[in-house]
């Protein structure tokens, strides 16, 4: 089985949050750094961050390991205020 290759168009502020993703910070720490370098709130942040790591998961671009290695998809419910 051959899979396809994808070509995936982002612009400068999804490659920062991207370059953010490095195996040291963690997701609340990503979220933090976008709200302090844009100057928006926390919720704005989380919110713009779920939309980006969701299209990244969605597209298999980005996993997200647990201790065991496997990689389980992300909780519907990642970002939303309670």
């Amino acid at each position: 089985m051959k899979k396809s290759k994808k070509i995936f168009k982002i612009n400068n502020s999804a490659k920062k949050v991207i370059d953010l993703l490095d195996n040291v910070n963690t997701v609340g720490d990503v979220i933090n750094k976008i709200a302090i370098n844009y100057g928006i709130s926390l919720k704005e942040a989380r919110i713009k961050c779920n939309r980006l790591f969701t299209e990244l998961l969605n597209n298999d671009i980005v996993g997200i390991a647990n201790s065991t290695g496997s990689i389980p998809r992300l909780d519907p419910t990642f970002g939303r205020s309670t």
